[in-house]
């Protein structure tokens, strides 16, 4: 695990382009703190910058990495199965023991194609000493970050956009990501908060040639292919493939950890995690005071730390805590997406970073097995359809009568459906799912979405629908591809800044290819038994979990006071930071009628954090933009 930086350009001095790229690696050295690296082309067209986490082959795999053929890498990530790849690749005189020179090896021998033999999570940059390309690569999932933007001075490309900032033109808001991002809370497709960054998207590639063209292509897309299967049979092959991905994600020269939440997916991971590793198991828990036990899940962690027989650390976390690392946060996310859970999991990543420089944990599980209750609704939707029209199952093999007894999972929505029933019921799928978790209508009265971009909202979500690769005739299974190629890469962006923030690596066993290509074949039927979320999955872990954990009803993801804090504790320090909003007159929305919604904000509503973290960007990036700047 490590950060990754480059400098792409007509030939200049080598010197000056070292200067250039050792600027990148600076803005990252947090995310490899245990060496650095800078390597650059003989005609100065190309530099490559490191920053190190030593994970694998302690010793000897020190990057950028050059091989006798005079092909040059960085690489982020982990690739699990080298040692097979290896095995494939005996041709080739290995001089490391690291999963860094199987990519170059793999790469002499493959090409491109390399990267459908690599199973990990992974983005590299590899000069081509033949062609004079450099060819670029993100892993299938999206896990490890991959960004660049095209310069005055040249092409630049780095693990977070900070490592871009000295060269940008520029460091202004995307106005049409911005949009995006009040809607969804998150960015979509390739791009960023930043006016001319990029991000490369999950399993795509991206060569840029000598003459300096550029030529992306998507070498992986998720697909959903149901097949028919007996029950009882799924389940016991579901196990064996999770208990062989989590066993593979076990290998490391140092010791690993675990996030435990106190849920089925990260519970059964630390369990897997531990039966493979040959070191001591640490897990690793947040929790939060007060409010009744509310927003504290602590004590499900303990359950499985006694089941395990493995110590759990926990972290409380305090109304103080985030008025310390707000700021520090926002600048490690570098621009942001999802929910304030990434707020609590910063603190367990510093935690965890004072025992480990490995953690586990269970993101995906959602997105791979259809864990959230929205899901509920467009299965719903599917069989009353269905039975209204005669016949015997909807699509997905589920009937109305199938799904009776798990329908109590939307008593939180029903406020939600009286509005979304009243309007297109039965209506084209992703017009449902677009007014399912579209946050325009409750945002418009604080925010000019119309004023910021004229690009319409549900255009932008109907393109990335239609790349999803799901099937349109179920809407459970067309929600869940939406959010396997939309929601799922913004959570894994949330994981890698607050863990990298502390040079602490992070893998997600459930987000990994074999995984998701097992799980795309089952039907609903069997994944979701009598619409039971994550049914199947519950069915192939429970051997390894306490009840408490397979029976509860009531997990919700890290959820934090952070609204009822901002009424009490918090309310000078949020209204400080929207002083400075209006003093700069932002103009995309009005603090004071944001301050008015305060005290009417719902304790679980994400509206003023969404806005205090655009304000906290600003604050961060675009006025102190002059800081940023190279000084050739």
């Amino acid at each position: 695990m490590c950060g990754i930086s480059g400098h792409f350009s007509p030939p200049v001095d080598r010197e000056l382009k070292r200067r250039m790229v050792k600027a990148m690696t600076d803005r990252i050295a947090h995310r490899g703190p245990d060496g650095e690296g800078v390597w650059i082309s003989s005609d100065g067209r190309i530099g490559l910058g490191h920053r190190r986490l030593s994970i694998i082959d302690l010793e000897t795999g020190s990057q950028p990495m050059v091989a006798a053929d005079g092909n040059a890498l960085v690489f982020n990530g982990e690739i699990y199965n080298y040692k097979e790849l290896r095995r494939e690749l005996t041709d080739y005189p290995f001089q490391t023991q690291s999963d860094t020179e199987v990519i170059l090896a793999g790469y002499k021998k493959w090409g491109g194609e390399v990267v459908n033999r690599l199973r990990g999570m992974f983005a590299f940059a590899l000069y081509d000493a033949r062609t004079g390309d450099l060819f670029c690569a993100r892993d299938p999932m999206g896990i490890k970050p991959f960004y660049y933007a095209v310069t005055k001075s040249g092409l630049v490309f780095g693990s977070e956009v900070k490592a871009l900032l000295p060269h940008l033109d520029t460091i202004s808001p995307n106005r049409r990501a911005l949009k995006e991002y009040f809607v969804f809370q998150l960015q979509m497709g390739d791009r960023t908060l930043f006016e001319g960054v990029k991000q490369l998207e999950a399993g795509h590639s991206l060569i840029l040639s000598k003459n300096g063209s550029q030529r992306l292509h998507r070498y992986w897309k998720p697909e959903y292919k149901p097949i028919n299967a007996n029950a009882n049979q799924v389940v016991e092959e579901l196990r064996e493939v999770l208990k062989e991905s989590v066993h593979l994600h076990t290998r490391a020269d140092v010791p690993i950890g675990a996030y435990v939440s106190g849920g089925v997916d990260s519970s059964f991971v630390c369990a897997m995690a531990k039966e493979s590793h040959e070191h001591e198991m640490l897990g690793f828990t947040g929790r939060f005071d007060g409010y009744e036990g509310r927003f504290d899940e602590s004590r499900y962690a303990r359950d499985v730390g006694s089941k395990l027989g493995i110590k759990i650390h926990e972290r409380t976390i305090t109304a103080a805590d985030f008025k310390s690392v707000f700021a520090k946060l926002v600048y490690h996310m570098d621009y942001p997406e999802a929910g304030p859970g990434s707020f609590p999991q910063y603190c367990v990543s510093e935690l965890a970073s004072q025992h480990r420089k490995v953690v586990l944990g269970g993101q995906g599980g959602d997105e791979v097995f259809g864990g959230y209750a929205r899901y509920m609704v467009g299965l719903l939707e599917n069989v009353l359809g269905a039975s209204i029209d005669g016949r015997e199952t909807a699509p997905g093999n589920l009937a109305l009568q199938d799904i009776q007894e798990n329908l109590a999972v939307l008593k939180q929505y029903r406020p939600m459906m009286q509005g979304l029933m009243s309007d297109g019921l039965f209506g084209p799928i992703e017009q449902r799912y677009f007014k399912l978790v579209s946050r325009a209508p409750e945002l418009s009265k604080i925010v000019d979405l119309e004023g910021l971009d004229s690009e319409k909202p549900f255009d932008r979500f109907q393109e990335v629908f239609a790349k999803s690769g799901a099937h349109s005739d179920s809407p459970m299974t067309a929600m869940m591809g939406f959010d396997l190629v939309s929601l799922l890469p913004g959570l894994l962006h949330v994981e890698d800044r607050v863990s990298m923030a502390w040079g602490l690596e992070s893998r997600v066993p459930l987000v990994d290819r074999n995984v998701f290509e097992f799980a795309a074949r089952v039907p609903e039927n069997i994944k979701v038994p009598k619409g039971e979320l994550k049914g199947m999955l519950r069915a192939a872990v429970a051997p390894y979990l306490p009840p408490s954990i397979l029976d509860r009803k009531d997990k919700m993801g890290f959820p934090t006071p952070l609204n009822l804090w901002m009424k009490n504790d918090l309310g000078s320090f949020v209204r400080e930071i929207f002083v400075v909003g209006a003093e700069k007159q932002r103009g995309f929305y009005d603090p004071e009628i944001m301050l008015s919604q305060l005290d009417a904000e719902s304790d679980y509503s994400r509206n003023i954090w969404g806005l205090m973290n655009i304000e906290m960007w600003m604050q961060t990036f675009v006025d102190r933009a002059s800081e940023y700047r190279f000084q050739a």
